[in-house]
């Protein structure tokens, strides 16, 4: 089994230190459905709104 890891950073902002969560795919009956939950967060669509710059870090590993 393998474990595919995205991580999309941000600079932090005061509004954004507020926030927090952590969603798990295994947690949702399909992938678009935690793919619209993930889109639709307050930590994800807030720097989506100003004009930061995001970085992503993409890992895989074998569990």
């Amino acid at each position: 089994m393998e474990q595919l890891h995205c991580k999309f950073t941000c600079a932090p902002t005061s509004e954004l230190r507020k926030l927090t969560t952590n969603l798990w795919a295994y947690n949702f009956a399909t992938l678009p459905e935690y793919f619209a939950r993930v889109e639709a967060l307050e930590e994800f669509q807030s720097p989506l709104q100003s004009s930061q710059r995001w970085s992503c870090v993409v890992e895989q590993e074998e569990v």
